[in-house]
């Protein structure tokens, strides 16, 4: 994204209460230490490394809109 990087939009995302519920799966680059700490701090519904299997995605949306 150009004008900012996805850990701000979502902390902006759960920050406006007309946006707060909206659910979030991030896809990242990064390494698998990031996980936690956008979960917990910044409350990601999940989370998911490229490169990733399309099922896997799938199944990470499923599982996110069930809950």
């Amino acid at each position: 994204m150009p004008e900012m990087d996805g850990e701000t939009m979502l902390a902006r995302l759960r920050a406006l209460p007309e946006t707060q519920s909206i659910r979030v799966i991030v896809l990242s680059a990064k390494g698998q230490e990031d996980n936690s700490r956008v979960r917990r701090e910044l409350g990601a519904d999940d989370y998911i490394l490229k490169s990733f299997d399309p099922a896997e995605l799938l199944n990470k949306i499923a599982h996110v809109l069930s809950a």
